[in-house]
């Protein structure tokens, strides 16, 4: 199944169970993968380490993280994907933070949405930020997981058939397009 993956750079954005299921998995799928978190001194051991260990179900093993930083700019530059496992609480800052850094062809996924996407969007172009991006949102995370410790995380579960809304909508198919070519494990998206 996974024979369409290609390497992508991928971001991701957070310190928490999300954040650390989806940079293991994306480094284990074999992408370049580069972590932000605004709270550097909650994951001082992945600063040390750059490693996350998966354990359970799916792809399982140390993952190496090519970069854990605190300089957002560093994180996204070049990145194909932008996943922003983080509560919808904490949208509208990422997004404050996120804009002036924004790239043509990114694909930003929320995780959970919550209508980030209209959030996001709002904010990027309220402040000439936008670009030509997709903004994907699932209703939830594709992962059932949670830490075990600074930098073990247990994956008990993947959602199946987990729909997916993107903005803005012409930008669906090849939104959807890049998230199945990242991984067998967004595969599960739908429009």
């Amino acid at each position: 199944m996974e024979a369409h993956i290609s390497t992508k750079k991928i971001a991701v954005l957070g310190g928490g169970n999300g954040a650390f299921a989806t940079a293991g998995d994306m480094a284990l799928a074999g992408h370049s993968v580069r972590m932000w978190t605004a709270f550097p001194h909650e994951v001082e051991r992945l600063f040390e380490t750059k490693t996350i260990t998966l354990q359970d179900l799916g792809r399982i093993g140390e993952a190496k993280i090519d970069l854990v930083t605190e300089d957002l700019a560093e994180a996204v530059k070049g990145a194909d994907v932008i996943f922003s496992p983080s509560p919808a609480f904490s949208q509208e800052d990422i997004a404050k933070r996120l804009g002036p850094h924004v790239e043509d062809k990114q694909v930003i996924q929320l995780c959970p949405g919550s209508m980030g996407s209209y959030v996001i969007g709002k904010i990027l172009k309220e402040n000439g930020w936008w670009r030509d991006i997709a903004i994907a949102e699932p209703g939830t995370l594709p992962y059932l997981t949670r830490k075990l410790s600074p930098t073990d995380v247990l994956m008990s579960g993947h959602a199946v058939k987990l729909p997916l809304g993107v903005f803005p909508a012409k930008k669906t198919e090849t939104a959807i397009d890049i998230l199945r070519r990242v991984s067998e494990t967004m595969s599960q998206f739908r429009d």
